[in-house]
């Protein structure tokens, strides 16, 4: 039997018998006719506010939009059990969310990987933010919303050591 070299790299979810790889972002479900007990992946809005402008925007997002209280969705995630394996995060722009730092890193205190949507209404402290985070391993993937700006993309990729994907 082959074995990876990280054991906490799977991880198992008894009530539809399903396997997460953290490396890939896969999930296996072994019982899919079986309702799972709580969602396995959930993706979240965390502000309204994006300078984008995009025109396939469906979030009603703006420049004068609103931050999510990190503290409360937190509480609501924790209130979930058993915890979902991943939690995708996007708006507005979610890597321009002041909170970004504390929630990412209570999502990791709960066991839960994050993933992130960014577009073209990322500002250099964004991309910063997105920079460290994928550096040390919290934050697992970072999709690219790639509107006009084909150079998002490049940018974004080169400060995501690897971990951007355009969507």
């Amino acid at each position: 039997m082959m074995r990876h070299e990280n054991p906490d790299r799977f991880v198992y979810r008894d009530d539809v018998q399903a396997t997460y790889d953290r490396l890939t972002g896969s999930t296996i479900v072994g019982l899919p006719d079986v309702k799972p007990e709580a969602p396995l992946l959930i993706d979240i809005s965390v502000t309204n506010r994006c300078s984008g402008g995009c025109s396939f925007c469906y979030q009603d997002a703006r420049p004068d939009g609103q931050d999510a209280p990190y503290e409360a969705v937190l509480e609501q995630l924790a209130r979930i059990h058993p915890a979902p394996f991943q939690v995708a995060l996007g708006g507005g722009e979610p890597a321009n969310w002041p909170d970004l730092f504390r929630f990412i890193g209570g999502l990791g205190s709960m066991g839960i990987d994050a993933t992130i949507t960014a577009g073209p209404g990322i500002n250099s402290d964004g991309l910063w933010h997105l920079g460290m985070l994928t550096q040390d391993e919290t934050l697992k993937a970072v999709g690219v919303s790639l509107g006009d700006d084909e150079q998002l993309f490049f940018r974004t990729a080169d400060e995501c050591n690897g971990k951007a994907v355009a969507h």
